[in-house]
């Protein structure tokens, strides 16, 4: 193998190795009054790994709370996401049939994580969330990514 195919095949075993790792352990529901910052992190407590960053939200940052079967003209207007990621996202979105976290950030790229079955909310809308609080996320140190976010 050339040294570029290890690379692509490093970062193939990096990202099938995050989409097989649980994204939250079990938990509650998730309603519009809950504060989502202190269910993310409470969540991300419950995780094992040893690598934890946080970040703190700027003024611009948004996390939505996506529910199932989301329609892409309902992401365009509750969302500030570019329309590649809208796309994406609500063919994801049906064909996972769970909820969803996306976090836009002002200064990177837009990311997510699929929410297992224990999660749900009481409303099929779009929920947005904006705070300055910081948040604590996990680093998988081999593909210098965040969990439990994959990136759009």
């Amino acid at each position: 193998m050339r040294r570029s195919q290890l690379v692509y095949f490093a970062a193939f075993i990096a990202i099938v190795a995050a989409l097989f790792a649980a994204p939250f352990p079990d938990s509650g529901r998730l309603t519009k009054d809950q504060t989502i910052g202190q269910t993310v992190e409470a969540a991300i407590n419950g995780l094992n790994d040893q690598g934890i960053v946080s970040f703190t939200f700027k003024e611009a940052d948004e996390v939505y709370v996506i529910p199932p079967y989301v329609s892409e003209a309902e992401l365009a207007v509750a969302t500030k996401l570019k329309p590649k990621a809208i796309v994406k996202l609500a063919m994801l979105a049906t064909a996972h049939e769970n909820y969803f976290i996306v976090v836009h950030r002002v200064d990177g790229p837009p990311s997510y994580t699929i929410l297992d079955g224990n999660y749900g909310m009481n409303s099929d809308h779009i929920i947005v969330y904006s705070n300055k609080e910081p948040i604590k996320l996990t680093k998988n140190d081999s593909s210098h990514q965040y969990r439990p976010y994959r990136f759009l």
